[in-house]
């Protein structure tokens, strides 16, 4: 069967790697997304196999900018029937509501229109975060609450117009086979600072219980909602979550060390010292007790970042609210399987990776000269 889809956020992780496997999987549809940049529908473009860029037909307008998109409505032919999959957002932990609240709520709104413009019989699937509900939540950071708001406003706004369905996830990482994935966002911050600083101590509740989910089991779950949508089907509510195959936050630090290990071992360098987890308070203690403490070798602007990461990750060990899964397919996958492939994957293909091991490994050698 013959499908449109009109989608955004297609250059990103989980973007990329969902339009590559709906073109394989669906050799008819055509799909139309909508880039910010010439740049990053050119990356999009070489993410995927040759005998499907054809069917990619790439756009430029900004999400943000209404005149922009009518412009682009206005170059379109109008279309029957199509289903638009809202994926572009601003996923900084560390922003406020207002910074995020132009491109995540404004946007999601802007890109509703967008498509009621150009589809006469639209299904809208928005795709959200697990870490977030419109009401009964105690939102976290300018993120979380980005998210929801951006939820309640389309249903507001389009609910009684177009079905609207929500695909959310939880923290998505490499692929549950080789740990692949195209960008590095989410928990490779926290993975590159352990592998370049050994930090001194990471925050967190120890037991906490942290929602990985590989790329490919997200994706998969995404193809069959969206399936389900082209097919005529009715809105509908998707969490892909981890569930019971959550992790406790120290098991999820060890693992990460472990692999950065691996890496040391082969290379010659002697091992991390197992970072201690402590509790929030005891390190709001620390900061009040050692204004001008900062661990040996971290530059001023590294220990900046070192207490950002601290904060941003710290939340989410502290306080493991995270919604269930709803309406998958199967349950994801266990993290102790794919996580050691993803921290692998990254100390092999992240640039940085290899620069902080070569230093090391320069290091050593003036130590041992």
């Amino acid at each position: 069967m013959r499908s449109t889809l009109i989608i955004t956020g297609a250059s990103g992780a989980l973007g990329s790697w969902f339009v590559r496997d709906w073109l394989s999987q669906h050799p008819d549809s055509h799909v139309i997304a909508l880039f910010r940049s010439s740049q990053a529908a050119s990356r999009c473009l070489q993410d995927l196999p040759a005998h499907s860029r054809s069917r990619l037909e790439c756009r430029i307008a900004d999400l943000t900018d209404a005149d922009s998109l009518n412009a682009l409505a206005a170059t379109l032919p109008a279309i029957e029937c199509a289903t638009a999959v809202h994926l572009a957002a601003d996923v900084a932990w560390d922003k406020t509501f207002e910074e995020m609240h132009e491109l995540n709520v404004g946007g999601a709104q802007l890109f509703c229109g967008f498509v009621q413009k150009l589809v006469r019989k639209p299904h809208f699937i928005y795709v959200s975060t697990a870490f977030t509900r419109c009401e009964g939540w105690t939102y976290r950071n300018g993120y979380e609450e980005s998210k929801a708001a951006a939820e309640r406003g389309l249903r507001e706004a389009f609910g009684a117009q177009m079905p609207i369905s929500v695909f959310s996830c939880s923290l998505v990482i490499g692929a549950t086979s080789d740990g692949a994935i195209s960008r590095f966002h989410g928990l490779y911050p926290l993975i590159r600072f352990i592998n370049s600083f050994a930090p001194p101590f990471l925050v967190g509740n120890r037991q906490g219980l942290f929602d990985l989910v590989p790329i490919d089991w997200v994706v998969d779950e995404l193809i069959h909602l969206v399936s389900h949508c082209v097919a005529g089907g009715e809105a509908r509510e998707v969490v892909a979550s981890a569930g019971d195959a959550r992790l406790p936050y120290e098991q999820v630090i060890r693992i990460i060390e472990s692999r950065v290990d691996h890496a040391r071992q082969q290379a010659g360098i002697e091992p991390l010292t197992p970072a201690p987890i402590l509790r929030s308070r005891q390190w709001a203690f620390l900061k009040r007790s050692l204004v001008a403490w900062r661990p040996e070798g971290i530059s001023t602007r590294d220990f900046r970042y070192f207490e950002r990461l601290l904060q941003i990750y710290g939340v989410y060990a502290e306080s493991d609210l995270v919604r269930p899964p709803l309406n998958v397919r199967r349950p994801a996958p266990g993290a102790e399987v794919f996580l050691p492939k993803a921290v692998d994957y990254w100390l092999a293909h992240a640039p940085e990776a290899r620069i902080s091991l070569d230093k090391l490994v320069a290091k050593s050698a003036a130590m041992h000269g």
